[in-house]
């Protein structure tokens, strides 16, 4: 099931917490995959990357993704 813009912009809003954890796009690649692990082998969450820790949207075109119409 795919998640809406609606849906994202809700769990930017919540704010950082256990089930949801924003990461710049800059972060290296082996911290990324430990903080998968670690929400994996908890009680699972959203790993939000090129969101900020205050929120905000980076926005860039070279992000894979469905395309838009």
């Amino acid at each position: 099931m795919a998640t809406t813009e609606e849906q994202l912009k809700a769990l930017i809003a919540r704010d950082e917490e256990t089930a949801v954890e924003f990461k710049q796009e800059s972060e290296k690649q082996q911290d990324l995959a430990e903080m998968m692990a670690a929400m994996a082998n908890a009680r699972g969450g959203w790993l939000l990357v090129g969101v900020s820790d205050e929120g905000k949207f980076r926005k860039r075109s070279s992000l894979p993704g469905p395309p838009r119409n």
